[in-house]
């Protein structure tokens, strides 16, 4: 048995009824440590939670919940709840806010596991592979993005994310000065037959076309299960063509953010022969592709498609195969041939488009936003926005 210096003091954690149970001349000092009274709660929470309106919403939901409003007594817990609930409110993540401890504990988990911009390294990285490694690892989701993760930092996650207990499906790595050597690590890791990764995201990063073509070499081994893919360059429209032209590609989603995309990328990925659930072309104005009941929605605002880059989209409608339902343009220069392509398109029985977003370009070509108006007015089907 250790021994205690003679001047130590020892503080027992304990409930009331325990302490009753302890000798009272081993007892020097009682502290009590008492919960929230109704009006503390509320003062705590929105000290707490500093924007008011998100402060109010919180303190509501859980006056609604007895359990929740109970639990909140304690400091701690009350504490653990605010923190939840605002990140989930800031983040608009709340389509059901948590209402059992359950939840709560859950939701406050991945909270913890959120990294971006932490200032981590490539030490960190090291011993995040650790951590996916471990049997004890159920981490699906991991965002490093706005990190020092740098090139070594990839090569030491690749480790982790190749074990065979690693359970990660979305990795985010945007803003991590990354380069093509990069690549080079996860087309490994992509070919790796314990991979579980399902979406990868890169935005921000110098990947150069070298490192586009290192991925897409990755996507098309039968191995490679990603259906997630987020941010590379134009210029690599060609190599990312091909690999969705793979049969063995299980790609859905492609998002191109941040890039000036020009009718040759939009040329080189209208004729890719696999059908995308997801394709995102997001240059200037971030707009998205998302999936509509399993159809596909096309968004290229401000991606400088001209005449030509409606031309391509055309011909690419007019396919049995094409999926397409909704279709966004604005932001764009087609000029009066382009419009002209496109409402003679809107004839055509092999188009499904459901949805047209109108141009409203930059220079508010006017015009051929009513032509195109007028041809949404002939189809019964088809809505005009």
């Amino acid at each position: 048995m250790g021994k205690l210096f003679p001047t130590a003091r020892v503080w027992i954690t304990t409930t009331p009824e325990a302490a009753g149970l302890i000798p009272p001349g081993c007892i020097h000092v009682v502290t009590e440590m008492r919960g929230f009274t109704d009006a503390k709660e509320e003062e705590y929470l929105r000290k707490r939670v500093r924007n008011k309106e998100l402060a109010s919403r919180i303190i509501s939901h859980i006056q609604a919940s007895r359990n929740l409003h109970i639990m909140c007594h304690n400091p701690v817990f009350c504490w653990i709840t605010a923190t939840v609930l605002e990140d989930m409110l800031k983040t608009n993540e709340a389509g059901e806010l948590p209402k059992t401890l359950t939840e709560m504990y859950s939701h406050f988990l991945l909270v913890q596991c959120k990294l971006a911009n932490e200032g981590l390294s490539v030490k960190s990285c090291k011993a995040l592979a650790s951590v996916l490694s471990s049997g004890s690892c159920n981490l699906k989701e991991l965002d490093l993005s706005d990190n020092n993760v740098e090139n070594t930092g990839v090569k030491e996650l690749a480790r982790g994310l190749k074990d065979p207990l690693c359970r990660l499906e979305t990795l985010r790595l945007s803003f991590c000065d990354l380069s093509e050597q990069s690549c080079d690590v996860l087309a490994s890791v992509l070919t790796s037959q314990s991979s579980s990764l399902r979406e990868l995201e890169l935005n921000n990063n110098k990947l150069q076309d070298s490192g586009v073509k290192l991925l897409s070499v990755g996507l098309e081994s039968p191995r490679c299960q990603l259906e997630a893919l987020r941010s590379l360059s134009e210029r690599s429209c060609e190599s990312l063509a091909s690999a969705l032209s793979s049969k063995t590609s299980s790609l859905k989603e492609l998002d191109l953010s941040s890039n000036d995309l020009q009718d040759s990328g939009v040329k080189q990925l209208s004729f890719c022969n696999k059908t995308l659930t997801s394709i995102q072309y997001l240059p200037q104005y971030k707009a998205q592709l998302s999936t509509l009941n399993g159809v596909s929605v096309y968004r290229l605002s401000g991606c400088l498609v001209t005449e030509e880059g409606c031309s391509s989209l055309a011909s690419a409608l007019s396919f049995n195969s094409s999926h397409l339902r909704e279709l966004d343009l604005t932001y764009n220069h087609p000029g009066d041939s382009g419009v002209r392509l496109l409402s003679d398109g809107l004839e055509d029985p092999q188009w499904k488009l459901e949805t047209l977003k109108k141009l409203n370009a930059v220079n508010d070509e006017t015009e051929e936003v009513k032509i195109l108006t007028e041809e949404g007015t002939k189809n019964q089907s088809l809505t005009v926005i």
